[in-house]
């Protein structure tokens, strides 16, 4: 995360503010965090305190040496801690469209709390499909060289809402964020029970140094561009249930709707009984006008009761989406593992980039990783 240091910290030095200062140091120097301050002029100061080691001195003066460059991240970041004094509790605030968390000399008293940012998710590989996301984020942003690294901690299904709450409750405090499926069916459905056990646990306005993300989407795997998808399918041969899965995606893709990707189940697939218990007449509608694309005949007498007539899921034969199968995750990420990051970019950019703007959800995740897991190269002073 970018950790800056505000000039009034120089009006008390003492031995907990020079702690704080050889702690902040190391996190640069080590590739943890990006240090910085606004002005070059505290920096200098910094240089100037006796008591710091000579390690932190030197690399406070490579920090006021690569401050245009660190500036650089400073434009690209909309969170970042300010370091103040005096501070008697943190709080957040609002500045010219970036939020700014701001903290005492001492939140940073001990070395856990300089480690890198935890990036809490369900699995782990969910975590390397969202540095993915960044990473391409990045390119768009034409700041590829920007560093992304976090300490990756997968929490399951079940148990991501405690390991979430052992993070908050951490002591000393440690950075961390946690991004969780919505497991929503439809666009105006209720969260899933994981994501509505963890929010619960979530207290924004108390707990400032971590944050949760619920997706907008069903899944992680509803977030693959249907180009990746494509890619990885035509490596493959004699699937046929991921060839028709293919097909459903080419047909979703070329009417131009991407609200149903965003929902339908991509592991198991989805079947007529999912999409009546909706109940959402509207997305009812929409999701029937894709029978061209649906691969088992559907039941006339379902389609005229407005609902399956097996009246549970396991019994309905009608599937509206073929299935990808279970590991789509893990198949996906080992085809992105063998393929440059630049690369599959630009094979999704025409899907991914409209007008300039690249797709909503990924900017909101590829922004919210930038911000609290951006970090320097690391170097040794």
């Amino acid at each position: 995360m970018l950790i800056n240091i505000h000039k009034s910290i120089l009006n008390n030095v003492c031995s907990s503010t020079v702690n704080s200062l050889e702690l902040l140091a190391c996190a640069h120097r080590e590739g943890k965090h990006v240090i910085m301050a606004s002005n070059r002029e505290t920096l200098s100061s910094i240089t100037q305190i006796q008591e710091l080691s000579s390690t932190a001195i030197a690399t406070y003066k490579r920090i006021l040496y690569e401050l245009t460059t660190i500036m650089v991240y400073f434009s690209i970041v909309k969170r970042y801690i300010e370091v103040v004094y005096p501070c008697y509790s943190s709080s957040v605030k609002e500045d010219s469209g970036k939020t700014i968390i701001q903290v005492s000399p001492s939140f940073f008293s001990d070395s856990s709390q300089i480690q890198k940012t935890i990036f809490l998710c369900e699995n782990l590989d969910d975590s390397r499909f969202y540095k993915f996301i960044v990473k391409c984020f990045l390119i768009h942003k034409n700041q590829s060289r920007v560093k992304i690294t976090f300490n990756e901690r997968g929490g399951g299904g079940h148990t991501i809402s405690q390991e979430f709450k052992k993070i908050r409750d951490s002591n000393p405090k440690q950075l961390g964020i946690c991004i969780v499926d919505s497991d929503k069916f439809f666009p105006k459905s209720k969260l899933g029970n994981t994501a509505c056990t963890i929010k619960k646990e979530w207290r924004p306005e108390h707990d400032l140094h971590v944050y949760l993300c619920v997706l907008k989407s069903r899944e992680i795997e509803n977030l693959i561009p249907c180009q990746i998808f494509f890619d990885y399918i035509s490596k493959q041969q004699g699937d046929k249930d991921r060839e028709s899965f293919l097909k459903f995606l080419k047909f979703v893709k070329d009417q131009n709707i991407s609200d149903i990707k965003m929902f339908i189940d991509i592991k198991c697939g989805t079947k007529l009984f999912d999409i009546f218990e909706s109940k959402e007449k509207q997305w009812i509608s929409k999701i029937l006008k894709l029978q061209g694309a649906s691969f088992t005949a559907l039941d006339e007498n379902c389609l005229s009761a407005s609902r399956c007539l097996k009246n549970q899921s396991k019994a309905c034969s009608c599937l509206i989406c073929p299935r990808f199968g279970e590991h789509t995750m893990a198949n996906i990420i080992n085809y992105i593992d063998n393929e440059s990051n630049h690369k599959i970019y630009q094979s999704c950019k025409a899907e991914l980039v409209q007008d300039g703007v690249i797709n909503e959800e990924w900017e909101d995740i590829g922004q919210l990783i930038l911000d609290w897991c951006i970090a320097t190269e690391g170097k040794i002073t």
